[in-house]
């Protein structure tokens, strides 16, 4: 049949029909409608337009190689005989890049064509390649049931349709692509999310295998763990669970699966075809075709495999393979994470299983509930099903069992072991080591002794020095292999036991001890107390037989003119019932047997009644008895009964014994007890006046001691004790002079002069106290004469002289300064004046700016050698200064010693550098009161001290300054770390010119800030030991009011107006420096050298100020001063004088003097003196600024 024609289509209406379909092809909007619809109207459409029986869209599939069905028309795509058919055909049979045709009845080799012919009666074919560009993207087919042709107009709507259903499945590749994308992140995050779960393994596993399958799009997937005891690979987690072969958690080893391939060769493997691997195909399920695989990594090997299984053929995509392997990662992490955890619960539960069989072991209670608690802690730790203590018995040479767990095993258990016989217990406690019997039936011994349901054991000794004190062995109903550490656990509990037991056995004889001790207390109270001896007999009778626990016993003592033994004191019997018992035993008894041979024993019934005795008709069968003696004769027996028989060790025996010991002294007593009350009136007297003699030497303060002859001391007073720091028990017995710190030899020579008759011998010793202070004490030695009037020893009383050593020094230390600074003050007065020259006439030539710079360098060296001189001549006047200079001014101490550590910072600041060392400072300023002194010559001692504490240190250290209250006062330390000061040096610190340092030093600096100090009431303290530093504390009294101090002015030379001055200068120098010097200040001097002439002078002339030396041959400057202000009171009068800081104000004020000037003097301090004078005011004294 063949096709119709154009002319046939167009006679039927079917160009009608065909243009329709051109037109809703290009009208169908790919955009707004989902591919696969696209697809199916489409295909309808083209298939209605010409007239199809059936039209299918198939894709391209490049990774599995296929042409899938993805649309149609005219059949359902589930109908369809081949959903996908190869691509090979595809290139064979049709072409992939131009429009075919092709009729069933040509393909006579092709199966498929023949198959497709006989269900859908299909003769043509009209295959339409659908391409992009450049790219496949599958075919378009048509399928008639007639053979027939194509016109043009045919192929035109075919091809555009192909071009649309291209388009199309352009998009639907783009939308699957991105839909893929999503599903993949979405996967990721799910496989993510059950990797990362904070939930235990097993529900992390099976979450990973339930997101991997749902990724991957899988049927099944199963994660083994590897098994470290078994060796192989066991079930962690599967889904779905029922696929049979998945759930049962069997063993997989190595090479034997693909799992093991997978877990040994360490990499993914995939395998497309289940069925071509003879490895594999066993271990799957039937249904399964296709499956992936890959290794939980691991450090050294990994630690599982997750496999993931197809029921259809599936090749997985390299992306699938990505998410199983970062899945399985996720799966290692969560395995390394557990089994980490596991550990440290592991490790957490045998620490807490050694806490408490440490805790059980160390308890403070009874030894059976220690042992108790340490099987029950034993049995919990090690997860056993019994847990049984045995311990040694010495006496009956047997294990007898001291504690088990659980309670409701003990019919299983036998009391005893004994010795001799064979049971492990007594296997463990013969070879004292730990055994361990996973089988118990493996050995016949243990196979005998255990119970039929107990299948393992450890067992191990209760170690002690020389045999095992007994044996604690674990139990366990399944088979159980020990691990070295449950071992070294029970070994450990066994430990703790042992010393359980050593301990309350030691806790038993400290108690028996204590309890004997107590009972020989009692008796021996008993046996001192005062009273009639039958009395004291009863008491310790008691005594005894509350200690032996002894109901009946009997006291008798012998009466020699009677001889018989008495009953004196009883306990379970009257003493009117117990008659006198002959000593020779005519009567009867038991006592005069003990009294005639002197034993010491224990004696049982049927010696009693044998002998006769009377106490077993008052029930008692048994006796302990001994005689009492005094001085060695028998006088007496003691006994004590009971009424059951009892074992007596020697112990028992020896305690016994001592205890008759004290009730035969109790005897010896009595009968001294006369002598003694005759003694005891005497002795109290002599007691009396004993204590009142140690009354009298308690309140004496010096030391008063005895020695014998050799300077031994034999008595130590109280007033020793308190003055030398040495206890009486310390000094008994030790040589006197060693105690002292002096030789032998010097004793002996006081000894020679006491026996020349010397008395008493003195003598001044300096001693070291044990508190670190050194006391000075004078001692007095007189002779000590026994009752035969021989020299038995030495009675040596010393007294504490230290303050009065002290005030001596420290007087001598004031005369010696006052002397040095008299001296001082007159050497002063001649440096002064000449340095006044030298001053003054450098200052006024540099003056003058038209000499050379070389002159002017050269006169300004010898204004600043002046100066420097002055200097030093001023700290020698210092010296000689017993008060201060002026009023003394409130003080800021925080600010001195802020300005003096600044002042002096170059200096360790330079060290540091120079040196190559390290001066740290250590500041401890703390807010104190304003001190009373003058702020500069404070400064100046703090320099001082800063500047030797920096010397101290050549290595580098710390240099302390610190400043607080003290009481009344304020406290300044300086310390150093340095090399310290020795006894020797200390002893002239603040001696003038006495310095440690050689040539560097002037020995000026302490000496000068000691006068100070000195002058305000104050005190400078050091405390040094070699090696250690140095700190030296200075010590001022608080200023009683703060008062505000002047501003300084400028070191310009103040302006003033021209005065007339009369100036008295003795020294021809002087006098001619001080003429130039008021002539270039602006005044008009006029200079007398001889005294007598200037004062006829004054009173003949107009002068506005008077100027005069002090020390002046003749005439001196106080009678200038005087007579000025006699003749002109109006004048002001000015003293020029080397001594201006010994000067007293008020002293100046009395003579009629108005200010007072140092020399040397500078042209400005010239210059603001005489202004001040003319402003008027009290007496002022003016000090020039050196430097």
């Amino acid at each position: 049949m063949t096709a119709p024609g154009l002319d046939d289509l167009l006679a039927s209406g079917g160009a009608e029909r065909l243009l329709r379909a051109i037109a809703e092809v290009a009208f169908v909007n790919l955009s707004r409608l989902p591919s696969p619809a696209v697809m199916e109207r489409l295909a309808g459409i083209v298939g209605e337009g010409l007239g199809a029986r059936a039209v299918v869209v198939r894709r391209y599939d490049p990774h599995r190689q296929v042409l899938e069905a993805v649309a149609s028309w005219g059949i359902p795509l589930a109908d369809l005989p081949y959903p996908a058919l190869p691509v090979q055909r595809e290139e064979r049979l049709y072409s992939v890049n131009t429009v075919a045709v092709v009729y069933t009845a040509d393909l006579q080799d092709d199966p498929i064509a023949h198959t497709v012919r006989e269900r859908l009666g299909i003769e043509t074919t009209l295959a339409v390649p659908l391409r992009t560009a450049d790219t496949y993207l599958g075919t378009l087919r048509l399928h008639f049931r007639e053979r027939r042709t194509f016109t043009p107009e045919e192929t035109a709507l075919v091809q555009a349709v192909g071009d649309r259903l291209a388009l199309a499945l352009h998009h639907l590749e783009a939308l699957e692509r991105e839909q893929g994308a999503r599903r993949q992140a979405e996967a990721l995050l799910a496989i993510a999310r059950a990797g990362l779960a904070n939930a235990p393994l097993e529900e992390i596993l099976q979450g990973l295998a339930s997101a991997i399958r749902q990724a991957l799009r899988a049927d099944s997937t199963v994660i083994r763990l590897w098994d470290e005891e078994s060796q192989g690979l066991v079930l962690g987690a599967s889904d779905p669970h029922e696929f049979p072969g998945w759930g049962r958690p069997s063993v997989i080893l190595p090479m034997e699966s693909f799992s093991g391939r997978v877990f040994t060769e360490n990499r993914t493997l995939i395998l497309a075809d289940i069925h071509s691997d003879p490895t594999a195909h066993p271990r799957f399920p039937p249904q399964f075709r296709s499956t992936m695989g890959t290794p939980l990594p691991g450090e050294e090997r990994p630690v599982g495999v997750i496999h993931v299984e197809w029921k259809e053929p599936h090749t997985p995509t390299p992306q699938e393979q990505v998410i199983l392997e970062m899945a399985a990662s996720l799966a290692a992490q969560a395995v390394r994470k557990t089994q980490a955890l596991e550990r440290e619960q592991g490790a957490r539960r045998q620490a807490e299983a050694l806490l408490a069989i440490a805790r059980a072991g160390l308890a403070n209670a009874p030894l059976q509930d220690i042992l108790q608690g340490l099987s029950r802690a034993i049995y919990a730790a090690l997860g056993a099903d019994r847990v049984v203590i045995r311990l040694w018995n010495e006496e009956e040479q047997s294990l007898d069992l001291a504690a088990f767990t659980p309670a409701l095993l003990s019919h299983l258990l036998r009391p005893r072991h004994r010795s001799g016989e064979k049971t492990f217990s007594l296997r463990v406690f013969q070879e004292r080591r730990t055994i361990a019997l996973p089988d118990i039936e493996s050995d016949p011994v243990a196979q005998a002794t255990f119970h039929p349901s107990l299948v393992s054991t450890l067992g191990t000794p209760i170690p002690d020095v020389e045999k095992p004190l007994g044996v604690i062995h674990a139990d366990w109903t399944t088979r159980h292999v020990p691990t070295p550490a449950e071992q070294a656990l029970l070994e450990m509990a066994a430990g703790l036991a042992g010393q359980a037991i050593l301990r309350a056995r030691a806790l038993e004889r400290e108690e028996s001890a204590r309890r004997w001790a107590e009972a020989l207390a009692d008796v021996l109270e008993r046996a001192t107390r005062p009273g009639p001896l039958p009395q004291v007999l009863q008491g310790i009778l008691e005594g005894m037989a509350h200690y032996w626990d002894a109901p009946g016993g009997i006291i008798r003592l012998v009466d020699r003119d009677a001889n018989c033994l008495n009953a004196v004191a009883c306990i379970g019997y009257r003493l009117e019932d117990l008659a006198p018992q002959p000593v020779d035993g005519s009567g009867g008894g038991f006592s005069h047997r003990i009294f005639t041979t002197g034993a010491t024993g224990v004696f049982g019934y049927s010696e009693l009644v044998q002998a006769g005795s009377f106490i077993p008709r008052f029930g008692y069968r048994q006796m302990l008895g001994a005689v009492l003696r005094v001085r060695g004769e028998a006088v007496g027996v003691i006994h004590l009964d009971w009424k059951e028989e009892r074992i007596f060790t020697p112990q028992d025996i020896e305690r016994f014994t001592l205890m008759v010991g004290l009730a035969s002294q109790a005897v010896e007593r009595a009968w001294l007890y006369e002598e003694t009350s005759r003694q005891a009136q005497a002795l109290q007297e002599s007691n009396r006046a004993l204590r009142f003699q140690a009354v009298i030497l308690g309140q004496v303060q010096d030391a008063i001691c005895a020695t014998d002859r050799d300077g031994k001391v034999r008595y130590w007073g109280p007033g020793a004790e308190a003055l030398l720091g040495v206890p009486a028990p310390s000094a008994q017995g030790k040589p006197l002079y060693a105690l002292l710190g002096y030789t032998a030899e010097e004793w002996a020579e006081c000894v020679r002069r006491v026996e020349q008759g010397e008395i008493p011998a003195t003598r001044s010793v300096r001693y070291a106290h044990p508190q670190g202070k050194a006391l000075w004490l004078d001692l007095a030695i007189s002779p000590w004469y026994g009752e035969g009037g021989g020299l038995d020893g030495f009675i040596v009383v010393g007294r504490d002289v230290t303050r009065v050593r002290q005030m001596e020094v420290q007087m001598l230390q004031l005369e010696k300064m006052r002397a040095l600074g008299q001296m001082a003050a007159g050497v002063a007065h001649d440096f002064n004046n000449f340095l006044a020259v030298i001053m003054g006439q450098a200052e006024l030539a540099l003056m003058d700016r038209t000499l050379s710079p070389r002159l002017q360098q050269a006169l300004e060296a010898i204004r600043r050698a002046s100066v420097d001189g002055a200097q030093v001549v001023r700290r020698l006047a210092t010296l000689a200064r017993l008060r201060a200079e002026g009023q003394p001014e409130p003080v800021d101490a925080q600010k001195v010693c802020r300005d003096a550590l600044e002042s002096t910072r170059f200096a360790w600041e330079e060290r540091s550098a120079r040196q190559g060392i390290a001066i740290h400072l250590d500041l401890d300023l703390q807010e104190v009161p304003p001190l009373a002194c003058t702020e500069s010559e404070l400064r100046e001692v703090l320099i001082n001290l800063i500047l030797n504490a920096i010397d101290a240190m050549p290595q580098g250290g710390t240099l302390g300054l610190a400043c607080f209250q003290d009481g009344g006062q304020v406290c300044i330390a300086v310390k150093d770390t340095g090399i310290g000061i020795s006894p020797q040096v200390r002893q002239h610190l603040f001696e003038p010119f006495f310095t440690t340092k050689g040539p560097r030093g002037t020995g000026l600096g302490l000496a000068v800030s000691y006068s100070i100090v000195k002058r305000y009431g104050g005190d400078i303290t050091v405390e040094s030991a070699v090696g250690k530093g140095s700190t030296f504390t200075v010590r001022l009294p608080i200023a009683p009011s703060p008062r505000e101090k002047e501003t300084p002015k400028g070191e310009s030379i103040p302006a003033g107006r021209s005065l007339r001055l009369l100036v008295v200068e003795d020294d021809p120098a002087v006098a001619d420096l001080l003429e130039d010097m008021l002539h270039t200040l602006g005044h008009h001097p006029q200079v007398f050298r001889d005294p007598t002439q200037a004062l006829e002078a004054i009173g003949s002339g107009e002068w506005d100020a008077v100027l005069t030396d002090l020390a002046m041959p003749g005439v001196s400057g106080w009678e200038v001063a005087q007579h000025s202000k006699k003749v002109r009171p109006m004048v002001p009068v000015l003293l020029l004088t080397g001594y201006g800081d010994h000067i007293d104000p008020q002293q100046a004020r009395a003579h009629g003097v108005d200010g007072i000037l140092g020399k040397p003097v500078s042209a400005r301090d010239m210059a603001i003196a005489l202004q001040a004078l003319v402003e008027g005011g009290g007496v002022r004294v003016f000090r020039q600024k050196l430097g």
